[in-house]
């Protein structure tokens, strides 16, 4: 359990550097610069820690279920296939 936590957490970490966050982490990060110096960090910790949480308890809710996180895996896969091939062939 502790190594899946650590797991999340670091992807909690490097989810807030992947392309599509990145650009809205300035402004979350310059928002909360009015607060004090600690704020900036609270937001990165607390990001971090919601993707932490939510990465667990969605894991624990689909164990519970008996559905295998590979067939997610190869669903979000095959869907984000289908959106690259939209976006690039429109007529698609």
């Amino acid at each position: 359990m502790t190594i899946l936590l650590a797991f999340a957490f670091v992807a909690g970490l490097l989810t807030i550097l992947a392309p599509c966050t990145l650009p809205v982490v300035p402004l979350v990060v310059g928002a909360g610069t009015g607060g004090g110096s600690r704020r900036p960090l609270g937001i990165v910790v607390g990001l971090a820690l919601s993707f932490t949480v939510v990465t667990i308890v969605l894991a624990s809710v689909l164990a519970a279920f008996g559905v295998s996180t590979s067939g997610l895996r190869l669903l979000a896969v095959v869907a984000l296939g289908l959106v690259g091939l939209t976006l690039a062939w429109p007529a698609f």
